[in-house]
């Protein structure tokens, strides 16, 4: 048996075996990876600042599907870690290549590396073997809902204005803002009024926070939670 392999049946549980603070903590180690390895590549310093937002971002948001689709069709941790991890770095390959200074094929854009990714991860995975019945699938939405919100600040006031000499200390703050927000008791898969009040709020102010470390200290210590 392949331990990672998406063609492989003892590969697709029947449940998950793991809570929603776990699930959470693999997709912040994740996201956090993807983006030191952003400032990493070259896609940093040759694209302007607009290209580079909408670069990141979709990125964020191809890694991210590709966690929850596989999270919901196969329930198995392990395997939705190894290919998330896996696929960041087939996009981020695909987009320094596309970025690189001695690349002339203007034919191929970050489209073309999503779609790369998902031929690479969901395509292959075996939908017959799945019972698509995720619990806490709503309250699982929710939390990464929530996270990205932050991620997008992050890209928005930090990378994307070249500000990168403090990203792995914000990275290291938003770690914890997800160890705050599923310490607490937001997790409950039949009421999650009080994850979306949440959610509700940090859409209605984020973008009147100052920089990163004031906003994460801000919605780490909302009296909500």
């Amino acid at each position: 048996m392949d331990n990672f392999s998406l063609k492989d049946p003892n590969n697709y549980h029947q449940s998950l075996t793991c809570d929603i603070p776990f699930i959470m903590d693999r997709y912040a180690d994740i996201v956090i990876q993807y983006f030191s390895l952003v400032l990493k590549s070259n896609i940093i310093s040759n694209t302007t600042d607009h290209t580079l937002e909408f670069i990141v971002n979709r990125g964020l948001n191809t890694i991210t599907h590709v966690f929850l689709h596989l999270l919901y069709v196969t329930q198995n941790m392990d395997l939705v870690y190894f290919h998330t991890t896996t696929s960041l770095n087939l996009y981020l390959d695909f987009m320094s290549n596309l970025y690189s200074v001695d690349n002339n094929n203007s034919l191929f854009s970050s489209r073309d590396a999503v779609r790369y990714v998902y031929e690479k991860t969901i395509f292959k995975l075996r939908t017959d073997l799945s019972n698509y019945q995720l619990p806490h699938r709503a309250c699982i939405l929710l939390h990464i809902n929530i996270y990205k919100l932050i991620l997008y600040h992050l890209t928005q006031n930090n990378i994307t204005q070249k500000h990168t000499s403090d990203i792995d200390h914000h990275l290291t703050l938003f770690a914890e803002f997800v160890k705050v927000v599923t310490s607490h008791n937001l997790n409950d898969a039949t009421d999650t009024s009080k994850l979306q009040s949440l959610y509700d709020y940090i859409i209605i102010n984020i973008q009147t926070m100052g920089d990163f470390e004031e906003t994460i200290a801000h919605f780490i210590n909302y009296s909500f939670i």
